[in-house]
């Protein structure tokens, strides 16, 4: 089933989702827009969330900014979903 709610991070070069059991997800992220859907894989899955190589920056408060923009993505959608208002 194909998510109803990404967030795309500029900084990971990746589309980010939950699966059917809110496992997070992730696809790199096409320039105009979309993902690759035959390069998904799970976050958990992942070597190493603590630095990146390159730039020698901390990984994990950049991931939890992707979670918790996810996590109020799909809040909005299920409430949208259900005909009932969100709040700002």
């Amino acid at each position: 089933m194909k998510p109803t709610v990404t967030v795309n991070s500029e900084f990971f070069g990746m589309t980010f989702f939950f699966d059917d059991d809110n496992s997070l997800m992730y696809a790199p992220s096409y320039i105009d827009g979309g993902y690759d859907e035959d390069c998904v894989g799970y976050v958990s899955e992942w070597d190493d969330y603590y630095q990146d190589e390159g730039t020698n920056e901390t990984l994990v408060p950049r991931l939890l900014d992707v979670i918790q923009a996810l996590v109020t993505r799909k809040y909005d959608f299920l409430l949208t979903s259900k005909g009932l208002e969100v709040k700002e």
